[in-house]
Order: structure tokens, then sequence, then C-alpha cells
């Protein structure tokens, strides 16, 4: 198992400052001396090994102790968090196209596991719905197609084939026979060779510019060590990778290549493959990585704890930001520091003009950059939404306002000010647009343009607006053209000329929207609206716009829409109904908005489940059968502490009466008896009458997960348990209204 000598090496080296109720500096140098050797045994980069000890022990000697933590703990605690930062910090996730296919370049050395990792990766896309296409790139090696072949028709994943002809060719092709048959994701299994070669290379680049990959994704072999190192770094430098598949994890007991390609290449490892068979494809999680590298759950635990009610102290004195905090998880510490630096008003307003899902990912260093801005006569709204905030449309939140700043002469800058439409006149002069270079996964930022010179009309419109901020001058993306604008005189102007913008009237066409009687239309949920620019349907921005009673009237320019209409299943299915149409000047049109419905008969399943065992809390076994013998139940597997789960039983606990008037039974299954101790699990557990309380010590949710057709990574897991070991639908993770719609299944499923 990997990791096996390091663990024991560490959890030895722990011993001593976990025994000691005072640290000295010496204490904590003295132990870091012996993490580090056991880094090295363990065959971590010696650089990479230097550097972590380094950090930890200068976080260790001045750290402040936690409350109910010991100074032993608190090192265990940055250990685990400088191992969690050098394996990358979050999972990251692959690429997706904007426009499918999303291309994947499977890259590395002969026998690293590329044509096996391939039919992996399609497997698992399978699994969640997508519609993969694999590519046999490798025109060389013997027999090479037909692995190919062998291990597509084993995940049940179509591959695309040439024979021997030029791989660049095969996989220019590949994406135009995906493009025609409905392929979302191509995955192009490449040549490899036993070594980092020229020829190899200039290979892998032909093919990178000529079909643009969204994602390239270097395998390699976990049990090579420092080697499969070097190989990520020498791919790296010379065609630049997006991210790495370390194979054979499970069979390599130092593990030292997962601790050192990160920190090498600063490329995250994505996926680690972790046994022969075709479903051992894993999601690299660096926080889960790290707890079982220092194999110390029980210590973990309490830590996270004493975190928590931190947390939850520090949040007390904001309570105006509760919902931010909330949402942030795991960036607390992101928002927390960029709210409690000094008393600026500016920082409360900078963060509640942030949508709530930036919690997650904001960082503090940039939200500082964008405090400096002064409000002046400026409404208090159009100060917070369009000169404050740094977010403009979807871009990563960056800091560009300084940049911006110092870019531009003083004089050039106040001629700005005075006349923001001389903005767009150096836009126009100084930055190109080359579809051929851009990535449609990729949202330019205000800097990255700013320095290329180069980026698509959004991007510029983008910059327009940055630039109009950064030099205090209130702007917007219009929320329905996302044509740019700025603020004066009480309204907002385009940039574009009277002339340009203002249309005479007899152009405009209306279009009226009939609802059904009852239906509720929510913009973005329900409908969405597009018009054609000459190469996509560009989604328009009707979010702020209601339905009067059952109508709502669009005026909108001629030209060619879509109207898209859609019912999103608990589960995450999308029913949707999709319609194109001409505008003509001066038309009016009507069309009848219509969802698809699904009744609750045709949502049930009727799917042998495979037999498992659960245990009471005395520890009595019970089996499917059994907790099913009075009739239909809510099987739930929570994952309690988690936001998913989290959200589950707060949806529960919403429809309490509604349950309890059913006297529907739910059987909760929790990973340890300490999940009793949660909060919102208490209150669930207080509220519902039919509980009864189950630990699954074998593990059971991924098998019952895999019969039932989903994806169980994540807790928890709702499975309609039927009497016979049968189930009847089940969902993962949180899908608004999940609860509610077991709910009704479950009286559906009484009915039969």
């Amino acid at each position: 198992m990997a990791f096996e000598g390091l663990s024991e090496r560490l959890e030895n080296s722990f011993k001593k400052l976990r025994a000691k109720g005072k640290l000295t500096e010496s204490d904590v140098k003295e132990a870091m001396r012996e993490v580090r050797l056991a880094l090295l045994e363990a065959d971590v980069n010696y650089k990479v090994s230097k550097e972590f000890t380094s950090k930890v022990t200068e976080r260790a000697i001045g750290a402040d102790v936690m409350e109910s933590l010991t100074p032993g703990q608190m090192v265990i605690k940055i250990v685990n968090e400088e191992l969690t930062e050098l394996m990358g910090g979050n999972e990251s996730r692959l690429a997706i196209a904007n426009h499918p296919p999303t291309i994947v370049m499977m890259c590395g050395l002969q026998g690293s596991g590329k044509t096996t990792h391939s039919a992996k990766l399609a497997l698992k896309l399978k699994k969640e719905g997508h519609r993969p296409l694999l590519v046999a790139c490798d025109v060389y090696r013997p027999a090479a197609i037909k692995q190919l072949q062998v291990v597509g028709e084993q995940v049940g994943v179509p591959v695309f084939e040439m024979g021997t002809e030029n791989p660049v060719h095969i996989a220019q092709e590949a994406v135009k026979f995906a493009k025609d048959h409905g392929n979302d994701y191509v995955f192009l299994d490449t040549a490899g060779r036993l070594h980092v070669d020229e020829q190899l290379m200039e290979e892998l680049q032909n093919i990178r510019s000529t079909v643009h990959p969204h994602e390239i994704l270097l395998v390699i072999d976990a049990m090579t060590g420092q080697d499969a190192v070097n190989v990520a770094k020498s791919f790296n430098e010379t065609l630049g990778i997006d991210g790495v598949i370390l194979t054979k994890l499970d069979g390599d007991t130092r593990g030292g290549a997962a601790l050192s390609v990160r920190a090498v290449t600063g490329k995250p490892i994505k996926f680690i493959g972790t046994g022969e068979k075709l479903d051992n494809l894993e999601t690299f999680h660096p926080s889960r990585m790290a707890s079982r590298i220092l194999g110390m759950g029980d210590v973990l635990s309490f830590i996270e704890r004493a975190e928590q009610s931190l947390d939850e102290k520090k949040a007390a004195a904001y309570p105006e930001a509760e919902e931010i905090f909330h949402r942030a998880g795991e960036n607390f510490e992101e928002v927390y520091t960029f709210l409690s630096k000094d008393e600026n008003p500016n920082r409360k307003k900078l963060l509640f003009s942030l949508a709530l899902k930036d919690a997650k990912d904001l960082k503090a260093s940039v939200l500082e950059d964008h405090l400096n801005c002064e409000q002046g006569d400026l409404p208090e709204e159009i100060f917070r939404k369009d000169l404050l905030c740094p977010r403009i449309f979807l871009e990563e939140l960056t800091p560009y306002r300084s940049m911006i700043r110092g870019f531009f002469e003083e004089e050039t800058k106040r001629s700005f000010v005075e006349q923001p439409e001389r903005i767009l006149d150096y836009l126009k002069k100084n930055i190109t647009f080359h579809p051929e270079e851009e990535y449609d996964t990729i949202m330019a930022t205000p800097v990255g343009v700013l320095a290329m010179k180069q980026g698509s009309p959004l991007a510029q419109k983008i910059l327009f607006v940055a630039i109009c901020r950064s030099l205090n001058v209130a702007a917007r993306l219009n929320p329905v053209t996302l044509e740019p604008e700025y603020y004066r005189d009480g309204a907002f102007h385009s940039v574009e000329t009277e002339a340009a913008v203002l249309k005479d009237e007899t152009e405009s066409a209306v279009l009226t929207l009939n609802a059904e009687d009852g239906s509720a239309w929510k913009y973005y949920q329900t409908w969405t609206i597009g018009k054609w620019n000459g190469t996509v349907f560009e989604t328009l921005n009707y979010e702020e716009t209601a339905f009067n009673g059952k109508t709502l009237a669009l005026t909108l320019e001629p030209g060619c829409y879509r109207l898209i209409t859609s019912m999103r299943m608990p589960n995450g299915d999308q029913h949707a109904a999709y319609r194109v149409f001409e505008l003509k000047a001066g038309e009016a049109k009507e069309i009848y908005l219509e969802t698809v419905k699904k009744e609750l008969d045709e949502l049930l399943e009727h799917i042998e489940l495979p037999e498992i065992t659960l245990e009471d809390l005395d520890g009595k076994a019970h089996t499917l059968n059994d907790l099913t013998k009075d009739g239909p139940i809510l099987l739930a597997f929570l994952g309690t502490g988690e936001e998913p789960t989290e959200h589950v039983l707060n949806e529960l606990i919403e429809i309490t009466e509604k349950w309890n008037a059913k006297d529907a039974a739910m059987a909760a299954v929790l990973r340890t008896k300490a999940d009793l101790e949660n909060t919102t699990f208490q209150k669930a557990r207080a509220a519902i009458h039919n509980m009864s309380l189950y630990l699954d010590p074998s593990d059971d949710a991924p098998a019952i997960a895999e019969k039932m057709g989903i994806d169980a990574e994540k807790l928890p897991l709702l499975i309609l348990a039927l009497p016979g070991n049968i189930g009847g639908r089940a969902y993962a993770g949180y899908n608004v209204g999940s609860v509610g719609l077991m709910l009704r299944l479950m009286e559906e499923a009484a009915k039969a």
C-alpha cells in the first residue's frame, strides 16, 4: 500500500511531540529532521523534502497554539496542512469545453498505462452521463490499436482508428467524427517511447498545435519513484501538461512520486490508478491523501472539531456575514482574514457585492487590491455593484486594479476618466483577436488581455469595465446585451455612439411568451433565450425579468433565436425542449412554454440490490430484507459534517411535518458513532419519528450506488429500498428537492 513506510515513520516522529506538554524550538527541529529522513526514504525529491520541513519548522516555531490543542497536536495540524498544500491543495477536475467535444490528449512513456487509463477515464465519464470517444493515435507499438479496441469494448466506449496513418491526421479526423456523432469527450491515446526523445515530443507538439486539446494529461508510473518526477518535469517543460495521472499507486509502498510531482512541475495530480480493473480509478484528493499518509484519523478528527469551534467563535463577530462564512466552507480563513483586517466599511460592502458562490474561491490578497475606491456622489447600490465589486462577468477573480493603474500614463488615465469612449478606441487599436489561439474553457482575465494584447470580444468588454473601475468610474456589462456601459449623471451610457446604439423602434420585434397555468418560470433554471451571433447562440440575460401573470413580452432585435425550456429532476437529469426561430423587423410572435413532466410511477425503478449487512448501535446485524419487511424505507448513507449531507438533513427537517404525517420510515446509516454528535443530525433525529440508526462496517454504499447506476463519490447516498431487496430510486450528493421527492415516491411504491 502506498505510503505504508512513510506513515509508520511519521507516526514514530510525532509520538515524542504528542507526549510533551510544551515544545521547545529544538524539539520541533529534531522532529523535522526525522520527518525529512522519512520523506527521503519514501523517495521524495531532496529539494522538496528540504523546503517542506523548512516551511513546517518556520510555522511550528512561530505558531500560536489553538485553544483545546496541545503543542504537539498543533505541529501535526501544520504538517497535515502543508502536506495537503504540497500535493495541490484542492482536487483538480477535467476541463470542460464550452463547445463540445472536450479534447483530452493522453501522453507518457511506454508502459506507463496510457491506453488503460484512457479507457478508465472514458468509463468514469460514461457513468456520469457523457459520451466519450477513444482515439488510437499510437501507430508504432505493435498491437496498440488492438489493445485500445479491447479495453474500449470492455467499457462500452467506441474507438476511432485509421490504422497506421499520420497521428496528427488521425486526431483531426477523430475530432470531426466526434462533432458529427455527438461525442462530448475525445481521448487521444498517443504513442510513447522507452525514454523522452525529440521525435516523441515533436509528434506530440504537432498534435497539440493542430487539434488544440483542452487538456493534456501525463500518465506516469508511481513505481518508478524519482524517475517519474523527472519524466513529468521533461514533458511539462517541452509540451506544457495540464495535469498528471499516477498509475500503480496501490503497489508503491513509498509514494514519493505523489508528493514530489506537484511541487516540481506545478501541475496537479488529477487522478490515481489504484488497481488493474478498469473501474480502479479515483479522483486525487490531496486532503484525503494527507490524512492517509499521517495515519492519525483520531488526532485529525479532534483537530478538525477544534478548528470548527474556533471558526464559529470568529464568525460570531460578524453575524451579518453568516451565509458567506457558511458558503466559504474550507475557504473560511480567506474570507475572515479579509473581513477582519481593519474597520474599513468597504470590506463588508465588497464581500456582499459578490455572488455567494465566489466565497469558496476568493483570496483575501486579491480582494485587498479592490478596496481603494471612492464613492463620491454615487448611489450606494451603484458604488457597491458597479465600482467596488471586482466581479465583472464569469472571469477568474484577479487583482487587476493596481496593474491597470500602473500600466497607463497619468495623462492617458485622465483622458479615459473624462471620456470613457477613449478606452474603447484604445482597445480597438491595441487588442487583437485570434480565434484559433483562444481556449474555449478559459475566460481571459483583464490583466491577461492587457499584457498579451489579445482577447476575445467578450474579454475586451470585460477589460473595458475593469479599466473604468480601476480609474474610479462605475461601469458594467449590460445584463441583457452584455455591452459595456459606464455610469455618469445618474444613468448608464453605452460606450458606442448614440447613432450606433439607438435603433429605430420599427426595427424591433416583440416576442410574447405564454406560460402554463400555475407554472413557475425562472430564468437560467427553467428557461433561457439566446441570439445567434454568427458563430454560436449567445445567451441573453433576463434573470431580473419576471412574468406578468402568464405572459412575458420581450422587445428584441431582428435575428435568429434559440429558446430552451427545461425541468431539472432531483437526480440532476434535465428534461429539455429546444426551439430555434427567426424574428423579423416589426414582427410580433407568440410562443407557448411547456415543460416535460414525469409521472411518479415513471421514476420508480426495480433493481435488485446486492446483499448487505448493517449493524445497529448495539452491534446487532441487520439485512436489507430486515429493514424493508414492513414496507418501503429511505436508506440514507450520511457523511455528517459535510456540506451535501448537511443540506439533505436540513431539507428533511423542513418537511418533518409531512414526513411524520405519512409515518415514513428512514434508516440513517452513519460511518462512526461519533457522527451521532453532529448538531444537524441531532436536530433531524429529534424531529423524525420513524428513524432507525445503523453503522456500515463493510462500506456497502459504493456497491449499492453502482448497482443503481449512480456515482456515490460524495455522500449522502439516498436509496428508496423496497421489500425483496429491491432498489426503487437513488440519488447521490445533494439535489434540491430530493428528500421531498423520495417521500412522494415512497407513497407511490406503497400503493403498488
